[in-house]
């Protein structure tokens, strides 16, 4: 073989090896482009969980507040019907 033969076979490898390289490269970035959307949609549902779980905690601070409330309010009604039956009494 010649040097020009021996040339052209390597150029010929590296060749060969880069279009390898890149038909094992597009998939791959394919592929990320999926991962980072999927990434993303994940990210976004966080930022959602985390947002209905601060107004989860909200609306059971102010369940907190209604049901002391009512318990006032029952306690006071309550107190209010002791002194009316004790006034109607004979």
């Amino acid at each position: 073989m010649t040097t020009a033969t021996v040339v052209w076979v390597c150029v010929g490898l590296v060749v060969a090896g880069i279009v390898l390289v890149v038909a094992a490269v597009v998939p791959l970035t394919r592929r990320v482009r999926v991962v980072r959307r999927t990434l993303r949609r994940l990210s976004w549902r966080r930022e959602d969980l985390e947002r209905l779980a601060a107004r989860a905690e909200g609306l059971r601070d102010h369940l907190a507040v209604l049901q002391a409330q009512a318990l006032e309010q029952a306690e006071a009604l309550a107190a209010r019907r002791a002194a009316a039956s004790h006034s109607d009494a004979p």
